[in-house]
């Protein structure tokens, strides 16, 4: 194979200490090789060749190698803007890493993955052009991050929100939702805005009750003066976790009617 012989000259050649170059004058892109080009086409070649094997693999549930392929795709491409240099688009792929992560089981590298995902596509979102078929797909992913990190808090429970990048999870919806309070969407109009907004409302919901059960916790430790001071902060901390939900309906407007109204029976059950 390509791959292969390229591997053989690379490995002959580190052995043999050789220092060699190639110059092609009349290649205009890129003319000029060494040891080192020859690494990194190598490296490409591969990965290419094994995002060919992404479907069979993930369709016999080999999602371990799924997994290991696709994270190593994403690490390499995502300070790219080819988004269609693999088989499987950029957004494809990270649907495609997230499925597999949450069938293995792998529930904290899965949360990870989705706040990775929800940072990189909400940055990217809110840059290139709302007309542009990039955003569509930047709103897929927004989308399927939010599921994720959603169904993940409520199948294992607050445990799940101590990661490292927690914060930068809340800057994130923080950016999705400030966007829905200064855009000039229709309220009234329920398929108007294309972000699952509604799931980034539960998902803070659920960030807030949770801060506010650690303050709980470290409440413990004053002195009962100091606790009951402390009460009255909490409790007035956990109206207002519910009281956002009547701000965010008023916002959503006639969108909290989309996936059947989960949005109103959570907030309102």
């Amino acid at each position: 194979s390509v791959s292969g012989t390229l591997r053989s000259s690379y490995f002959l050649f580190q052995i043999r200490m050789i220092f060699f170059f190639v110059l092609l004058p009349n290649v205009s892109f890129t003319n000029y090789f060494d040891l080192s080009s020859v690494k990194v086409y190598i490296a490409s070649l591969e990965l290419k060749i094994n995002m060919q094997n992404i479907k069979s693999l993930y369709e016999t549930g080999k999602y371990e190698e799924v997994i290991h392929i696709l994270k190593k795709c994403l690490n390499e491409s995502c300070g790219s803007h080819l988004y269609y240099e693999h088989p499987l688009n950029k957004h494809a792929q990270m649907e495609v890493l997230l499925e597999s992560l949450w069938r293995l089981g792998n529930f904290q590298d899965c949360i990870s993955w989705a706040e990775k995902v929800l940072k990189y596509s909400t940055d990217n979102y809110f840059i290139i052009s709302r007309n542009g078929s990039y955003s569509i797909e930047f709103a897929r992913s927004i989308n399927s991050a939010l599921l994720y990190i959603h169904e993940l808090i409520e199948k294992l429970g607050y445990i799940i929100l101590e990661f490292e990048y927690i914060s930068r999870m809340v800057q994130s919806i923080h950016k999705i939702l400030t966007n829905l309070l200064d855009s000039q969407h229709d309220k009234n109009v329920s398929n108007n805005h294309i972000i699952d907004c509604w799931r980034a409302w539960i998902i803070l919901h659920y960030v807030l009750e949770w801060e506010n059960d650690r303050n709980v916790i470290n409440r413990k430790n004053f002195t009962n003066q100091e606790s009951n001071f402390l009460l009255e902060s909490e409790e007035e901390k956990w109206f207002s976790s519910y009281m956002m939900f009547f701000v965010a309906h008023e916002l959503l407007g006639s969108r909290c009617r989309k996936k059947k109204s989960l949005f109103g029976f959570f907030a309102f059950a």
